[in-house]
């Protein structure tokens, strides 16, 4: 018989798979997989899942029909969508979600159908995806692709160390011209790096064109946006950073980098701050000066200097065009561009000093300065890098406007952080930290940050009342959350948007879950909106044996992941709605220069654009301090649409 999981053979008398370990009939390993042995297309069954992302999920699975392996992605963007335990229809979480999920489901076609067609069109190139057709089946799409049998090159340099140099190259070369082919149909990767390259034994192929922009049939909004630390370009890691064959070059020379010498290179975004980029040649000396000026072209932070296609690279690397290095285009471009500048000034005379002038008063310039941003380590892998990669962006538009000014993220152990304030401030060094969780007496010795309200107030919520909040002046907050409650619909049929006491809530649910959960921590607010009513602990409601949950609006994600599509959120409509500011920043005293750029840096953090980058596509758990921007999450995030009505009526 054959196993259902890794579709090995075996002997029917024996329950247990000897190559995987699999019993036929045993349900997946995650509740939202497709069960093995599920039957897609009346064609493919389906074994083990080879990877899961954001907006999809990859099954090694078996064509009944030719008699081979395939590999089969699945359209499900976690969030959106869930999947009953035991079922295969996908459904989702909030009905006012279906445009979101259906725009998905039209990227997933586009991609689905520019890879079909590459596909046929470069059948012969072998370093491309092949045998790439179509399912749409348990409400969601399907695409079927040759299973790669190989390691990625990521996999490979690990365990073998740095590639030879001709090996290298040879891979490279192949990768290039698969990188030709889809560039001449318009097509841009974006997420070129070590783990989208297998080592077949035939050949390297390119895989994994989730992210990838499909010329004019794909406008790209829809994507899901990749950003691979090393190998993403800065372009990438900027909101609206425009992708083209730029973009896929960076990503090729920083795979070779890579390769050749063994080190992951450095991140972009860190670069444009102060390149320390080490030369492939002095980490690995045999590398040839062409090849090693090759990668360093083609990862040049200006996008303009990188090579302009595939196959200008690959002239370049096998030694059949000279190179010039980045710093000495930079060169040649800066003294055009003074010659430009000059001649310019010839024409437009006091025209252009007066612009100039107008320039300057409307964004005051910042005289040069280092400052170090310290936040807070929780531990949880993915909410620091996700963190990390909000505060990064942060920092990328503030450069864009003060570059003189250079910003130096670090993350510290919780353990360690109040330790590691508490010395910074007795040296006066030059930090903005982190400040929730730091007592007022350590906090003391902090800058006054008044002004900085006063030059936001109007912007934000309740700063225009700061020293009303924080009479002690030393902290600026980014974000807040409210209270709220969370109700089970498949337990209450409580209909209302708001609530002012807990009758008809209690009385909308069955005798034996007609009880209200309180949130750990949240009893005492409890108590002082609705008196001392019975309650009981909240992971009566997450197993479902209490009708509705009283929480803090930053469990929001939580409840969604576990009670997708059965949950309602409902705002408290009373005098007083307990409140809570988050994302807390204070300044260490320091030098002037340094003083004035960090209170800058954080009048920019609370500006529109920080906002979104901080709480709404890092989906902090805050709620964005900026007016406009709180606007923008109550779009996004539509269960919020009318939660903010009493926002006066929040109390802190």
């Amino acid at each position: 018989m054959r196993c259902n999981y890794c579709f090995s053979i075996y002997g029917a008398e024996i329950d247990i798979c000897p190559s995987c370990g699999y019993k036929n009939g045993d349900a997946a390993q995650e509740l939202f997989y497709l069960n093995p042995g599920t039957v897609l297309g009346s064609r493919y069954t389906v074994g083990q899942v080879l990877g899961a992302g954001g907006f999809g999920i990859v099954y090694k699975a078996w064509d009944n029909h030719g008699n081979h392996l395939v590999a089969i992605k699945e359209y499900y963007p976690s969030g959106l969508v869930a999947r009953a335990p035991g079922t295969e229809n996908l459904r989702l979480v909030a009905k006012n979600r279906s445009a979101e999920f259906d725009a998905g489901k039209y990227r997933f076609t586009v991609e689905r159908s520019g890879t079909m067609h590459t596909d046929m069109r470069y059948r012969d190139n072998p370093s491309l995806p092949h045998s790439v057709s179509a399912i749409d089946d348990n409400g969601t799409h399907y695409m079927v692709m040759e299973f790669l049998q190989g390691n990625t090159l990521t996999e490979h340099v690990e365990a073998n160390g740095a590639m030879p140099v001709n090996e290298g190259l040879g891979v490279i070369s192949a990768i290039l011209k698969a990188v030709r082919d889809i560039h001449k149909e318009d097509i841009i990767h974006r997420d070129i790096s070590p783990d989208n390259i297998i080592l077949t034994p035939s050949s390297p192929k390119l895989i994994d064109f989730g992210a990838a922009k499909f010329g004019k049939r794909d406008n790209g909004e829809n994507a899901e946006r990749v950003m691979k630390p090393g190998y993403s370009p800065p372009e990438q890691y900027e909101p609206d950073g425009r992708a083209g064959i730029h973009t896929d070059i960076y990503s090729l020379g920083a795979t070779l980098y890579f390769m050749l010498t063994g080190y992951k290179p450095d991140e972009a975004t860190n670069r444009k701050t102060g390149d320390l980029l080490a030369s492939p040649d002095s980490l690995v000396s045999d590398i040839p000066k062409h090849v090693n000026d090759a990668i360093l072209r083609a990862m040049a932070i200006d996008h303009r200097l990188r090579f302009k296609n595939a196959i200008e690279f690959l002239d370049a690397l096998m030694g059949q065009t000279k190179v010039r290095r980045p710093e000495k285009a930079t060169k040649i471009r800066k003294l055009k561009r003074l010659v430009a500048i000059a001649s310019s000034f010839l024409v437009l005379g006091i025209v252009g000093v007066f612009t100039y002038i107008q320039v300057i008063e409307q964004v005051p310039m910042l005289n040069d300065a280092e400052v170090e941003l310290w936040f807070v380590l929780s531990g949880d892998s993915a909410e620091d890098s996700r963190r990390e990669f909000a505060l990064n962006q942060v920092i990328n538009q503030f450069s864009q406007i003060y570059p003189n000014v250079i910003i130096m993220p670090r993350g510290i152990e919780e353990e360690l952080f109040a330790i590691e304030v508490e010395i910074a401030i007795g040296q006066g060094r030059p930090v903005i930290f982190e400040s929730d969780n730091i007592n007022q007496t350590i906090l003391a010795a902090t800058v006054d940050l008044n002004s900085v309200a006063n030059r936001v107030g109007d912007d934000s919520y309740f700063l225009d009342a700061y020293t009303r909040f924080f009479p002690n002046r030393n902290q600026i907050p980014t974000g807040f959350v409210a209270t709220c409650v969370f109700v089970n619909t498949d337990i209450s049929n409580y209909m209302g948007n708001t609530i002012t006491d807990l009758t008809a809530l209690l009385a909308s649910m069955p005798a034996e879950n007609s009880r209200i959960a309180v949130q750990y921590g949240r009893e005492t607010a409890f108590i002082s909106v609705f008196g001392n009513v019975s309650h009981v602990p909240q992971q009566e409601f997450m197993q479902r044996q209490a009708g509705a949950l009283f929480a803090e609006t930053s469990a929001f994600g939580d409840i969604q992941a576990v009670f997708a599509g059965t949950y309602r959120l409902v705002r408290l409509d009373m005098p007083q709605v307990p409140a809570a500011f988050g994302g807390m920043f204070s300044i260490v005293d320091s030098g002037r220069d340094e003083l004035a750029a960090k209170r800058r840096f954080l009048e920019f953090m609370l500006s529109e654009n920080a906002q979104d980058a901080l709480h709404i596509q890092a989906q902090s758990g805050l709620f964005p301090i900026n007016q406009a921007a709180l606007k923008t999450f109550t779009e996004v995030f539509t269960e919020f649409a009318d939660f903010f009505d009493n926002i006066d009526d929040f109390d802190f």
